[in-house]
């Protein structure tokens, strides 16, 4: 009895086994909560966001903004070029 026929097809079905774990692996769809528990080796950062988020947080923790509103609105005349520049 020759068993290479069974014995390949033995690996065939291995191979296919194989591969479609491996795609429903790549299939899989992750939520924030996984992140938390996975062990990251690898970073990606977008340099210029990232300075862009940075500069943003470091002006919002240092500006101060004094306003008062007016305690009475003020009535403006004007004509209808000044009400069309302002629109």
């Amino acid at each position: 009895m020759d068993f290479s026929q069974e014995e390949g097809g033995s690996e065939s079905e291995q191979q296919q086994q194989q591969q479609l774990a491996a795609e429903a692996e790549l299939e899989r769809v992750f939520n924030k909560q996984d992140f938390r528990r996975m062990v990251v080796d690898v970073f990606i950062v977008d340099q210029h966001a990232a300075d862009e988020k940075a500069t943003f947080e470091r002006l919002q923790a240092r500006l101060v903004l004094n306003k008062q509103p007016l305690l009475l609105p003020k009535d403006l005349q004007l004509g209808p070029l000044d009400q069309a520049i302002l629109r």
